[in-house]
């Protein structure tokens, strides 16, 4: 029973590490792009992101180097380089109230 337990606590300790890795990359980046892309895993100094369309992940290749420094300067010193994946994106869109 402890094994399990503590595999669930490394799930659970990697998931918390991607949310605050995603919580600065939507930070780093403007609001139209932020929307369009996603933290998927992050392994071997490796941050791989998840963007909507080739469009979004062009522009994410683009300023590749300015968001491995914005995650140095919010002391994220381990990553590397970025990998860019194409795939949907729900990131959660803040409620409007429609009459």
């Amino acid at each position: 029973m402890r094994n399990r337990n503590t595999g669930f606590a490394r799930i659970l300790k990697h998931a918390k590490a991607l949310n605050r890795l995603d919580e600065i990359l939507a930070s780093a980046l403007e609001p139209a792009l932020s929307a369009h892309c996603r933290v998927a895993e992050f392994r071997d100094h490796c941050l791989i992101l998840v963007c909507s369309n080739a469009t979004f992940a062009t522009r994410i290749r683009m300023i590749s180097q300015q968001i491995i420094d914005s995650f140095r300067e919010e002391g994220e010193p381990g990553i590397e380089r970025i990998e860019i994946r194409i795939a949907p994106v729900n990131r959660p869109q803040p409620d409007v109230r429609t009459r």
